[in-house]
């Protein structure tokens, strides 16, 4: 029986995985953090302590930008703004961010699937793809430039700043991601990434008899930041609490991701 690729990478031993994964990230590294991310983070973290108007004056600027390149460039958006009266004299004359966003029909999740090329901007190369999580139905094909890749980089890391992280830190995700098998019934659930000191843990084995292997884990590793779906770090806190566990370390900060933290999710996990 020919396998593939990932079914080939479930059965590697556990350091060939995390020397493939660390491989793998180090060499995405100069896609994710060129030019553009260090130019975008600088005015990001200019802009975090900017002021409203500053704040305001750079979003009507970023979006007469957008709106002019999608006018020009996406044959969708040419038609919507042609049937909002969306012309070059409105978006330029504009005031205020408001009386731009009116004239922008929203965009309903069949439409980005279904007129996908469409949409395209077909000014920018598209080099990269992702998809949504698909927690509410078919995951949509996300596609981005170089540009917008390290554009979300940049976010991230200003993020980053926000919650008090250093410029490098250890982290754990509890993501979507499929990096274990299934079948697995044995630690490791996690692989390593050597470079970022960063744990891709399974989300897909948080059973009853698998979590002291997470939380044993957890209290080896001592992450700074725990990065998670909602709904999986909430069973990880469930467990944690019905059994009174004390974990010896504090994470700088827990953020979620990709779904909806329910106010019940948010009160387990801040008393795990």
């Amino acid at each position: 029986m020919k396998l593939n690729k990932q079914e080939i990478f479930f059965r590697l031993p556990a350091f060939t995985k995390d020397l493939l994964l660390s491989l793998s990230l180090y060499f995405q590294r100069k896609i994710r953090y060129g030019q553009f991310y260090k130019t975008y983070l600088s005015i990001y973290r200019q802009n975090y302590s900017a002021s409203q108007n500053e704040l305001k004056y750079y979003q009507l600027a970023q979006l007469k930008k957008l709106l002019a390149e999608s006018k020009k460039y996406s044959p969708y958006y040419e038609a919507v703004f042609k049937t909002n009266g969306l012309t070059d004299e409105t978006i330029n004359q504009a005031n205020k961010s408001e009386d731009l966003l009116q004239k922008i029909s929203l965009l309903p999740k069949d439409f980005l699937r279904s007129k996908n090329l469409d949409i395209q901007n077909k000014n920018r190369k598209a080099d990269y793809k992702n998809f949504t999580s698909g927690t509410s139905g078919t995951p949509n094909l996300i596609l981005y430039d170089v540009e917008s890749l390290q554009i979300g980089f940049a976010l991230w890391r200003r993020f980053h700043d926000s919650i008090g992280l250093p410029e490098f830190f250890s982290s754990v995700r509890l993501s979507g991601k499929i990096m274990i098998s299934p079948k697995k019934n044995k630690p490791p659930f996690w692989v390593y990434n050597f470079f970022d000191k960063q744990l891709f843990m399974s989300s897909y084995h948080l059973t009853d008899e698998n979590m002291q292997h997470y939380i044993t884990k957890l209290n080896s590793f001592k992450p700074q930041l725990i990065d998670a779906y909602p709904s999986a770090i909430y069973v990880l806190a469930k467990y944690i609490n019905r059994h009174n566990i004390k974990f010896n370390f504090t994470p700088i900060a827990i953020a979620t991701t990709a779904e909806t933290l329910y106010q019940h999710y948010k009160e387990e996990i801040e008393k795990a």
